[in-house]
């Protein structure tokens, strides 16, 4: 749970600190108050960047060299103290309990966050990527295992493009294929473990926010996991090296969602599309708390632009349920705190920059 937040220089918000709840906090103001900016700064301590944009000067105030946040957070009988800067320029320092850390990947395992935003409905319509990520979130916070094999394949895949620019026969590339291909299978593995736990959840929540809608999740290896893949790349191997990377591998996994004998992003709404996310993000979150026993931290930008009101309800009434803290955004107060008890909220209002508890 994060119990302390603050903010310096962060988009229109020059100086900021909070004490958040532990259950729902609500984050209202206008259009350009800076509701969001408190999300991102809370999504900061989870990966070292914002949900809404990849370029950092874009979140740096402006005439600002550098932005931090600085969390404090109740892990079970321990807190820890996490702090984050990042320069124009890109370089970045963490702190962890007062100690510099190396790595960006300490911040993710420390308090696992899940974001809803008016855009997160691209996690079906923009492609696999955002698919992969989605399921190597949930296989990152379960299995210890997954990174450093993961980072080992991401090695391996280098330098096997790197090997395929050069080649004139598939015996100058073979020799890179023994470990890629050890590390791809135990990757798709781990991935379809994961999904195997996210199914009931998917199912169950489905039925709730999609009544009648007869959705099947399944789970594409990036190769034809019926076959080995070994053979797989030698007999692609003059395609490849045409192309000047590996075809085949978990870089082109991903998680197939079906309505009907088609993808389902190509058949439901917009709106019906928002709450099969909402579906898969709740399940996540059912998952690591069954799995791990961890909550995690649930963002949501500008909830009433995201679901109708029976949805917007069950949403909440889920998140109640998981024992989750929550940050919502909204334009008004009243769009969130009728479905939510008054015991159960904690209300910041934002205005020019400016955060105000109420």
């Amino acid at each position: 749970m994060l119990t302390r937040l603050r903010l310096h220089r962060v988009r229109n918000i020059a100086e900021a600190e909070l004490l958040p709840g532990p259950g729902f906090n609500l984050i209202h103001g206008d259009n350009g108050a800076g509701k969001t900016t408190v999300l991102e700064a809370i999504h900061y301590l989870h990966v070292g960047r914002s949900f809404r944009s990849h370029q950092n000067q874009a979140v740096i105030q402006n005439g600002a060299e550098q932005l931090a946040v600085f969390g404090q957070f109740q892990l079970g009988e321990r807190q820890t103290a996490v702090g984050l800067s990042r320069e124009r320029g890109g370089e970045w320092t963490v702190k962890i309990d007062g100690e510099k850390r190396e790595s960006l990947s300490e911040l993710a395992s420390i308090c696992p966050q899940l974001v809803l935003t008016p855009d997160s409905f691209q996690l079906l319509t923009a492609g696999p990527k955002l698919r992969r990520q989605f399921l190597d979130w949930g296989v990152f916070h379960v299995e210890h295992r997954f990174l450093p094999i993961w980072q080992r394949w991401s090695r391996s895949l280098k330098q096997r493009n790197a090997a395929l620019k050069t080649a004139r026969r598939y015996s100058d590339v073979a020799l890179w294929d023994g470990e890629y291909v050890a590390l791809a299978t135990q990757l798709a593995e781990q991935r379809a473990e994961y999904l195997g736990h996210l199914l009931p959840a998917l199912r169950a929540l489905a039925a709730d926010f999609l009544p009648d809608q007869d959705l099947r999740f399944g789970f594409y290896a990036g190769w034809d996991r019926q076959q080995d893949l070994g053979a797989l790349l030698a007999s692609h191997f003059e395609t490849d090296r045409r192309q000047g990377f590996t075809a085949l591998g978990p870089h082109k996994a991903d998680l197939r969602i079906k309505l009907g004998g088609h993808a389902a992003q190509d058949v439901l709404s917009r709106g019906q599309q928002k709450r099969l996310v909402t579906v898969l993000k709740l399940a996540q979150a059912k998952v690591l708390k069954e799995q791990t026993g961890k909550p995690c931290l649930f963002l949501v930008d500008d909830l009433p632009s995201e679901l109708d009101d029976a949805s917007r309800a069950a949403l909440l009434v889920c998140l109640r349920d998981y024992r989750m803290q929550v940050f919502l955004s909204s334009i008004t107060r009243e769009a969130i705190a009728a479905f939510i008890d008054p015991t159960e909220l904690t209300v910041f209002h934002v205005e020019h920059g400016r955060v105000m508890p109420e």
